[in-house]
């Protein structure tokens, strides 16, 4: 697993991520960046990269690699610069979770699945 490292030159946010650096020009998300001084500068640093960091967890099972985390928070930021703080497809239903992994199982393993589904939309109905 590829640990992210941060460091802060000027106004530019550098995440270091084994061999691979990704930069990000802080003014590109919050303009009036060079302004900021003390709590309020670091604030903005410690929130944009939270939000980068988090854009690249995963499940415990599936490990990104450094190239891939770099992608994943260049894509982050690209959200970010155009105002977009999370897409729709973030944020999917349980439901909808369990049904993409429904593809993958045995039969029985389906059945097992099916029936969570459907106390959980019981569930949702009350």
């Amino acid at each position: 697993m590829a640990k992210i490292s941060w460091v802060v030159q000027e106004d530019l946010l550098i995440a270091k991520i084994g061999d691979v650096e990704a930069i990000f020009a802080i003014p590109e998300v919050f303009p009036t960046f060079g302004d900021l001084q003390g709590v309020p500068r670091q604030l903005v640093i410690y929130g944009l990269k939270q939000k980068l960091a988090d854009s690249t967890a995963k499940g415990k099972d599936y490990a990104l690699t450094a190239k891939e985390k770099a992608k994943i928070m260049h894509e982050k930021f690209d959200d970010l610069k155009r105002g977009i703080w999370a897409r729709k497809a973030e944020r999917k239903s349980v439901e909808d979770t369990i049904r993409e992994a429904m593809a993958g199982l045995t039969p029985k393993e389906q059945k097992i699945a099916q029936k969570l589904l459907e106390i959980l939309q019981k569930k949702n109905k009350k």
